[in-house]
């Protein structure tokens, strides 16, 4: 390994026995295919239009299905297992008509609160109230935990918004709680 700033004397004895934990970003591009091989793989981020197969994928603190924050709504990951760590983002491109999904063949863990991140700024914002299935999975641990997430990237203030698993979906509805009044007399 080369790094670029000299290593502390308690980074060195890390690597040194071996305990130095590294965060690995995973893309898997679409078509593509990671196996797992019947384990349990921890990462930081994963991303992609793929398929994640024979095994749990653990993420720490993203995931984005798609191939970049710039692509069309509407892209597909798969994964066999998933497991969404405390403070993790779901992020979430929508066009208004459809978004991002990640399917989740077997089961889905949620381990604390995070949040669902539908990448609007105040430019392109969210104008009206909405429902949408952001994931699927066969069975679900922890889905009481979603009563904790919340919702951003909509591009502006004055949204009721709330995050349920339940049947084999995760849904996120949103509210809109503005709007114009016209007083007449």
């Amino acid at each position: 390994m080369l790094y670029d700033r000299v290593l502390t004397d308690d980074e060195i004895a890390q690597l040194y026995d071996g305990s130095a934990s590294r965060r690995v970003a995973v893309r898997v591009a679409g078509l593509g295919v990671l196996d797992l091989t019947g384990a349990t793989q921890a990462v930081s981020e994963v991303s992609g239009s793929g398929r994640v197969v024979n095994g749990t994928l653990a993420v720490e603190e993203r995931v984005a299905a798609g191939d970049d924050d710039a692509a069309a709504a509407g892209a597909v990951l798969s994964v066999a297992n998933l497991t969404l760590g405390t403070n993790a983002v779901y992020a979430c491109s929508f066009d208004g008509a459809a978004n991002d999904t990640v399917e989740v063949a077997g089961l889905l863990t949620v381990d604390g609160a995070g949040a669902v991140d539908f990448g609007r700024t105040e430019a392109d914002p969210v104008t009206r109230s909405f429902t949408a299935t952001v994931m699927t999975y066969g069975t679900v641990s922890g889905a009481a935990n979603f009563a904790g997430w919340r919702v951003t990237g909509l591009g502006r203030e004055g949204y009721q918004a709330t995050v349920t698993a339940a049947d084999g979906e995760v849904v996120v509805t949103v509210k809109a709680t503005f709007g114009s009044v016209l007083l007449l007399k």
